[in-house]
């Protein structure tokens, strides 16, 4: 959501349309002495996807409220795929913390000494939705028969994937380098869901904006399509 409401209030026409995905994100450390945000020295790099991901809003968000100073990371930030993140965790040399997703945050999680000083949900105060999907205006308005078609297949995609978890696991278990067990775990946990309704667009509007991450507010009409 943070990507898309940047592109946004910088001008892309493009309007979420369909929820994704929910997942349980977190901020994994391998730093002895490091067990919560403010223990963070001040040398330490933080990795990420990118500075504006859902990953650097909610490191923001939970540094304004346990640190008082949602920018106190900003400068601190190293971009680097969830992979090469998981591969620089357990080289364990210039990158001791990384926020990433599933499945990395679970594998990340069996590496020795490794725990989880923020999680996803904490950061934000709930639920939120971590992939949308998002359509060109032109496309919304030219094609609108298309784009239900490819709402619906969404929904029925996320639908197969939260009713047949083994059978996800088994299909996705090569690309992400794990076993079909290791992975069944994970579709079968809390981690992850699919479809559904868009959760937390206006708490990370309001919170991009107080804090200056974007300069104009939308309206949830403007921000969803119906």
């Amino acid at each position: 959501i943070p990507p898309y409401l940047i592109g946004k209030d910088r001008g892309m026409k493009w309007t979420a349309a369909a929820a994704v995905a929910r997942a349980e994100l977190g901020l994994v450390t391998v730093q002895p002495g490091v067990d919560t945000l403010g223990d963070i020295p001040e040398n330490m790099r933080i990795a990420l996807p990118q500075p504006g991901s859902i990953q650097h809003i909610l490191l923001a968000m939970a540094a304004d409220r346990e640190l008082g100073d949602a920018g106190i990371f900003d400068n601190r930030l190293i971009t680097l795929s969830h992979p090469d993140g998981l591969t620089a965790l357990m080289a364990g040399t210039e990158v001791k913390t990384h926020f990433t997703s599933p499945p990395y945050l679970q594998k990340e999680l069996m590496i020795p000494g490794a725990r989880l000083i923020l999680d996803g949900n904490e950061a934000f105060g709930g639920e939120f939705t971590f992939i949308i999907a998002v359509f060109s205006d032109d496309f919304i308005k030219s094609h609108p028969e298309e784009l239900a078609g490819v709402r619906r297949a969404i929904q029925r995609g996320a639908d197969w994937l939260n009713e047949n978890p083994d059978e996800a696991a088994a299909f996705l278990a090569d690309y992400y380098r794990m076993e079909e067990s290791e992975l069944g775990r994970i579709f079968h946990s809390a981690a992850l869901s699919y479809g559904g309704d868009i959760l937390g667009m206006e708490d990370f509007q309001d919170f991009m904006l107080k804090r200056g991450y974007l300069k104009n507010g939308l309206q949830d009409e403007e921000l969803i399509l119906p």
